[in-house]
């Protein structure tokens, strides 16, 4: 056991080192996550908010102008998440957690803007700075379409209430232009 660099203790050997999702506590080792946002989401459902979550599952997210939560997502616990592969961190300067951490610093200095500096550019570059796939080139829309391809939800309870509201959206229009004609 090596303590990583939150000081937790983190198990190497045959093992890879990644601890188990629990939902129940929030801690999502080496994911991204991912949540609803309230009305977006009923309209859109691929649209959320986003956050990394360390290799002992602390999470960290962009939640506004000049603030990283840590451990406190913005808009409630992950309903999805995506599991990355330490293993295919390249970077030879910064580790996946030192990546996290001086990403987060960086953008705890940001303004938020909706459009070009948000959550999911923070969650990209995070990415970019461990090379994450060899790859310096993450954005926010590579981040959206891996959790549209890669994306799990946490459980059935999740994903019901997020594709609920849509679902009720969607047979209200449905109604009103069948309505109308």
């Amino acid at each position: 056991m090596v303590n990583s660099s939150e000081g937790h203790q983190v198990s190497h050997g045959a093992h890879t080192g990644v601890g188990p999702i629990e939902p129940a506590i929030a801690r999502f080792p080496f994911c991204l996550v991912w949540t609803p946002l309230p009305v977006i989401t009923w309209f859109l459902p691929f649209v959320g908010h986003t956050g990394i979550a360390s290799s002992t599952g602390v999470i960290r997210d962009f939640a506004g102008s000049f603030m990283v939560n840590e451990d406190d997502m913005a808009f409630g616990s992950p309903t999805r998440y995506v599991q990355l592969d330490p293993a295919k961190v390249r970077s030879l300067t910064y580790t996946y957690n030192e990546s996290i951490r001086t990403i987060s610093i960086d953008f705890n200095q940001k303004q938020h803007n909706l459009f070009l500096q948000n959550c999911h550019s923070h969650v990209a570059c995070c990415l970019n700075r461990m090379l994450y796939e060899g790859r310096d080139d993450w954005n926010m829309f590579k981040v959206a379409w891996l959790f549209v391809r890669e994306g799990h939800f946490v459980g059935r309870a999740e994903m019901i209430s997020t594709l609920a509201p849509f679902m009720v959206v969607l047979v209200l229009v449905v109604f009103l232009v069948l309505l109308l004609n």
